[in-house]
């Protein structure tokens, strides 16, 4: 088995925009479900909704040190509903024949992506966030130059270790639906900065949690949506 271990390189906006991104969903998900209520449930009937969902992102470039040949990964995983125990698995794997990282990026050779989802213990992520673990999955990627023409099956697992403490954030809003009922929702996120080692097709990659910008996440966002119905 090959193994490759370097510092790794990340997108400065990455981490506001996935905290953005998984907000968003949850507000959404939270929204539809108190706003889905009958219209004509009982006048100042109070509701609550719990919607909760956990991720992990990497986003990290590493490069053979004897070839020079590096590799970017981008690996998603998420829930994909807080009723089911199912998880969405995104990987997109760019390579280049030198280190893109300078000041003038050099552009890929070859980008493949590809999403698959997994049940039961397919995934798995600590209620404390202590861990994370992907199960070897088989997922499709596809060339994106030759418009998905070109595909090949990859067998995917990892490891995430947090490195340090959890970083939370409140967010509170405020909603009135059409017929005018009043929605309040408080969503808080949780973010550990995490190392991986991510396996593609027996070769081992090791990802440091580099500082000050680190780009591999175990997070949860969690939204408790109340309604007063408005009759």
């Amino acid at each position: 088995m090959r193994s490759m271990n370097m510092s790794s390189w990340h997108y400065p906006r990455m981490r506001f925009f996935i905290a953005l991104v998984l907000t968003i969903v949850l507000l959404s998900l939270s929204t539809v479900v108190a706003a889905a209520a009958p219209k004509d449930t009982e006048k100042g009937k109070v509701t609550e909704t719990f919607v909760s969902i956990a991720a992990v992102t990497l986003d990290q470039t590493i490069c053979d040190p004897d070839t020079g040949e590096c590799v970017h990964v981008h690996l998603f995983i998420q829930r994909v509903s807080p009723d089911v125990e199912e998880y969405l698995v995104c990987v997109e794997i760019q390579t280049f024949a030198e280190d893109p990282r300078p000041d003038f990026p050099i552009p890929p050779t070859g980008i493949e992506y590809g999403c698959t989802s997994v049940t039961g213990g397919g995934f798995f992520i600590a209620n404390d966030l202590s861990s994370a673990t992907l199960a070897p999955t088989v997922v499709d990627v596809c060339d994106v130059f030759t418009e998905g023409e070109a595909c090949r099956e990859v067998t995917i697992s990892a490891t995430f270790t947090p490195t340090g403490e959890v970083e939370t954030t409140r967010i509170k809003t405020q909603i009135k639906t059409d017929n005018g009922c009043k929605i309040t929702e408080r969503t808080v996120f949780e973010q550990l900065v995490a190392t991986a080692v991510v396996t593609i097709n027996g070769v081992t990659l090791e990802f440091d949690a580099e500082q000050p910008f680190p780009a591999t996440f175990i997070e949860r966002s969690t939204t408790q949506s109340t309604m007063i119905h408005c009759g």
